[in-house]
């Protein structure tokens, strides 16, 4: 899976610093290489128009727009790109509305590398079988 995971290419949208630089520790350790991260959701949007992110991990909660309205509007131009969505919040409703919104799975923040990896997993299996 490490060598699968080191041509993946990511986009980590998250507006703290701490939990962009944890994530990208989290996914160069589980072997990604290539990897960009923004703060701003309305940046994210135009990055990946411009670039072909096989998976983002976007933060819920962030300044003028959050993270459902950003899958949302990633969801109307892309529908292959797999979607983390993450939160520090302990609300199961956040968790449902994202994944009703496009996303294809949600973690806990601080993000458990074992989720990570499992959830990593399951977006290789479902590539592989495309």
């Amino acid at each position: 899976m490490e060598e699968m995971l080191s041509k993946l290419k990511v986009l980590v949208v998250d507006d703290s610093e701490f939990f962009r630089s944890q994530t990208r520790g989290l996914l160069h350790t589980l072997g990604v290489r290539e990897l960009k991260d923004c703060e701003d959701p309305k940046d994210a949007l135009s990055i990946i128009s411009r670039n072909d992110f096989e998976l983002a991990l976007i933060d819920l909660v962030m300044p003028r727009m959050n993270g459902i309205e950003l899958v949302k509007e990633i969801r109307k131009s892309n529908s292959s790109i797999y979607i983390i969505t993450m939160s520090t919040l302990e609300i199961e409703k956040i968790e449902v509305d994202s994944i009703d919104a496009g996303a294809n799975d949600f973690l806990r923040k601080p993000i458990d590398p074992k989720e990570l990896e499992s959830s990593l997993q399951e977006m290789m299996k479902g590539k592989n079988n495309e």
